[in-house]
């Protein structure tokens, strides 16, 4: 990950305030690789066969990113990159790209964005397209030094700031935005991809109106397990464990699902993603305590969160689906298709039944319900919590092997091995206090999947008769 971001990733030719109020021209970078199915690749006609990464021309020295867009002012940055609101000169398209400086990532990520994974991840661009609930994408390039990722430009707020400003909201509106977001997942889901970074930052009204829906956004961390839609409705469905399997530990630590820690999950830690958003928008609170004990929620921080007061007096059938999907043990988890079947989507007092994904209406901003009591000044103490703590991801988190037996189980400031090294050597570490905790939350150790285990307990099953 870059320090100082902001100041390392991209160099402009002219000066630009952070209002927007001069003009800037973008970064001379010389356009190397395009997506097929984006703006660039549609507009410069280039298409290979068979592939979703075309190379541009070597001869076709001119095309750089200012050739392409018009950068208007910036829109924020982070931990990866910084966005700015663009035009496309081609469509005249408004939109917001993300540009990263390659040579300022880790080798993990950038590995994980451009390397191995690439063809998945412009596939699975072409597949989220299209749902009203997920970013559309519009581009993908790929230049001498930096990564351009473009998509449609929304004007309305965060859900983050949203809550901070106008708390307490009502338990319709809830409910409105935990199907929004759920029939999101399912979309994503359903393509056998995984967001891997649900998150209140993450989610973003597409206008500034009453009848404003929800957007997923960011999928830069997202990853792929399957291409086949109706393998993965089934499994969704069912909560078939096959397409369980090792992956990378990243994600934002305040809304980690615990099986992430061992590198062994699936789609359900979305699922839990979504139940800390949720958390969070009844209480008002971090739903643990991430500032001293980093790593995987604890059996008693789990059982603390739901003795809150708010949780207390929330309406029942919200607290139901909370409990359902934050579920610690992965397979007892509502899948994102379960859950849009819960009862707190029909019979909605005051609002009938909620169709999944169905958009907001004037009501559900006005009326407000007294069950859910939450300050504003809650939610901008869960912000600040957030804004230092959320923005390290758990790939930079490291374990002490002789701190191990303590709370204190990972830093990310002093010298020692990685996560990812932790992972590769558990079976020398079955009987360290950090595997017993894994296997507290209900997380399979050591490197037979899911499956393998359901597979081995029917075959000891037919031996035995």
């Amino acid at each position: 990950m870059p320090a100082n971001s902001s100041e390392q990733e991209v160099e402009f030719t002219s000066s630009f305030d952070a209002r927007g109020q001069r003009p800037v021209t973008g970064p001379s970078d010389r356009i190397k690789w395009v997506w097929y199915h984006g703006l660039t690749g549609r507009q410069l006609g280039i298409v290979t066969e068979g592939a979703v990464k075309a190379p541009v021309p070597d001869e076709w020295t001119d095309v750089t990113f200012p050739s392409l867009y018009s950068p208007i002012h910036t829109l924020g940055s982070g931990a990866y990159g910084t966005c700015y609101s663009c035009t496309h000169k081609a469509t005249g398209r408004i939109c917001a790209v993300k540009v990263v400086n390659k040579h300022g990532l880790a080798p993990e990520y950038l590995e994980n964005m451009v390397g191995r994974s690439i063809a998945n991840k412009l596939l699975m661009m072409t597949q989220v397209t299209g749902h009203p609930n997920i970013v559309r994408y519009l581009d993908f390039m790929i230049g001498q030094n930096n990564i351009y990722v473009a998509m449609d430009r929304y004007s309305g707020e965060e859900l983050f700031d949203y809550l901070a400003e106008n708390a307490p909201v009502s338990d319709r509106f809830i409910s409105r935005s935990m199907s929004q977001l759920l029939s999101g997942l399912r979309h994503v889901h359903s393509h056998g991809i995984i967001h891997r970074d649900v998150k209140l930052e993450n989610i973003r009204f597409t206008t500034k109106q009453a009848s404003a829906v929800l957007i997923l956004l960011d999928f830069g961390l997202s990853t792929v397990l399957t291409t086949t839609p109706t393998v993965m409705d089934k499994c969704l469905e069912y909560g078939c464990p096959c397409i369980s399997g090792p992956q990378d530990i990243v994600g934002t630590m305040m809304y980690t699902a615990p099986e992430v820690w061992s590198g062994w999950y699936d789609h359900r830690i979305d699922v839990w993603s979504i139940g800390v958003v949720l958390y969070i928008m009844l209480t008002g609170r971090i739903f643990f305590d991430v500032t001293t004990n980093p790593g995987p929620i604890s059996k008693s921080d789990y059982r603390r969160a739901f003795r809150a007061r708010e949780i207390q007096v929330a309406p029942k059938r919200l607290v139901d689906l909370l409990k359902s999907l934050l579920q610690m043990r992965p397979r007892a988890r509502a899948t994102s298709i379960t859950a849009l079947q819960h009862h707190a989507f029909h019979n909605n007092v005051g609002a009938g039944n909620i169709r999944p994904g169905s958009t907001f209406d004037s009501e559900d901003f006005e009326s407000c319900s007294t069950s859910i009591d939450v300050s504003r000044s809650a939610y901008l103490s869960v912000k600040a919590v957030n804004s230092w703590h959320g923005s390290r991801h758990l790939e930079n988190y490291t374990l002490h092997p002789h701190q191990i037996g303590h709370e204190d189980y990972f830093t990310s400031n002093a010298r020692s091995s990685t996560v990812q090294d932790m992972q590769a050597q558990r079976k020398g570490m079955r009987s360290s206090p950090w595997n017993m905790k894994l296997l507290q939350a209900g997380i399979p150790i050591g490197k037979e999947s899911l499956l393998q285990q359901q597979t081995r307990a029917n075959s000891n099953r037919h031996n035995i008769s």
